[in-house]
C-alpha cells in the first residue's frame, strides 16, 4: 500500500470509530438550539458550526447617488429618485444618510417609491428660499428581513 493511501485509510478509520452511534450525542456535549435565523449545520464533533438562515434574516442593499435639488421657496417639498439596489420593493425600511452639508433648514424622508426605485424628498421648513450645493452625495440602505 503507498504511504498516502494507507495515511488515508487509517483517517477514515480513526473518523468512523470516532463518530456516536446514530441518533445518539455524547454526553459531554451540550444539546444546541437554534434560534430564528440560525441554523447549526454540523454539531459533531464538539464544536457546532452555526450559519445564518438566509430564509429569514436580515439583508441591507445601498444606493448612492449625486442629487441637485437647486433652489427651494419657502415651505415646500421637492422629491428627486434614485436607482436602488436590485431587490429593493415598496414597503421596505430605508436608513438615509444625509450630506453633511446639507442646509441646517430642510428636513428629508428617503423611501422606496417603486421596484428598485428610492425616492429623496426635501422640504424647506423655512419662511425662505434655499438653494442646496449641487450634486449632493445621498446614500440609503435598505434593509430586507425574509
Amino acid at each position: 500500500m503507498k504511504p498516502k493511501v494507507l495515511l488515508i485509510s487509517i483517517l477514515l478509520s480513526w473518523c468512523a470509530a470516532a463518530q456516536p452511534p446514530p441518533g445518539t450525542m455524547p454526553p459531554e456535549l451540550p444539546i444546541l438550539r437554534a434560534g430564528t435565523g440560525l441554523i447549526i449545520v454540523d454539531s459533531y464533533p464538539s464544536r457546532p458550526t452555526v450559519s445564518l438562515d438566509s430564509a429569514v434574516s436580515r439583508v441591507f442593499l445601498t444606493s448612492t447617488a449625486r442629487l441637485s435639488f437647486s433652489a427651494m421657496k419657502a415651505h415646500t417639498c421637492r422629491e428627486l429618485t434614485m436607482p436602488a439596489a436590485f431587490g429593493a420593493v415598496i414597503g421596505d425600511s430605508v436608513a438615509p444618510a444625509w450630506p453633511n452639508t446639507l442646509n441646517a433648514s430642510l428636513i428629508g424622508v428617503m423611501f422606496v417609491s417603486a421596484p428598485d426605485v428610492v425616492t429623496v424628498r426635501l422640504c424647506n421648513t423655512s419662511a425662505s428660499t434655499v438653494t442646496t450645493a449641487p450634486w449632493l452625495m445621498f446614500s440609503a440602505t435598505i434593509v430586507k428581513t425574509f
